[in-house]
């Protein structure tokens, strides 16, 4: 199963963000990156190059991570334009369009049970003595390593009801 997993920043606006992203098959790293909206002239030209992941990569399903203000966050919101809330909504809608499924995930999950020892352990990462993280011996940022959690969990989650359906169809 191919799946394009996104950690977004719709921030372009407010901050311009970055947006991670991983491509997998079965848990294989196919591609990777992030798209960074500093280079971009406008809003809609980041938004349309994170879009064009869905058309590019043609995934069997898209793993999105979930966008949530904590109350702890709030005040840090006070007159937001929301980017990143607009950018999901663009992101799921381009999905739609091409009959790719979305899930959206949240963040606490992914990296509490695939954190950067996990990881590390497991191969997909290496840190450096100033915790940089890298993928195939490349530097990447923060959100493309979350992108990856997001795949992972995806995957994960996927094979677990794949075995559980599979051994009530025996019974």
């Amino acid at each position: 199963m191919k799946i394009l997993a996104i950690d977004p920043s719709g921030a372009f606006n407010e901050g311009k963000g970055q947006t991670g992203y991983v491509v997998t098959i079965n848990s294989k790293i196919i591609s990777f990156g992030s798209i960074k909206a500093w280079e971009y002239v406008s809003r809609a030209d980041y938004w349309k190059a994170i879009a064009d992941l869905i058309t590019n990569n043609k995934p069997h399903v898209m793993v999105i991570e979930q966008y949530r203000i904590y109350g702890s966050q709030a005040a840090t919101h006070i007159n937001s334009e929301m980017e990143t809330s607009k950018l999901l909504g663009y992101l799921e809608m381009k999905a739609l369009e091409n009959k790719i499924p979305v899930e959206f995930q949240m963040a606490v999950s992914v990296k509490t049970r695939f954190n950067d020892k996990i990881l590390t352990h497991l191969g997909y990462i290496r840190r450096d003595n100033r915790g940089a993280y890298y993928l195939d011996a490349q530097h990447v940022p923060n959100h493309t390593v979350d992108a990856l959690r997001h795949a992972l969990f995806y995957d994960m989650k996927r094979r677990k009801k794949e075995l559980k359906d599979a051994k009530e169809k025996k019974l």
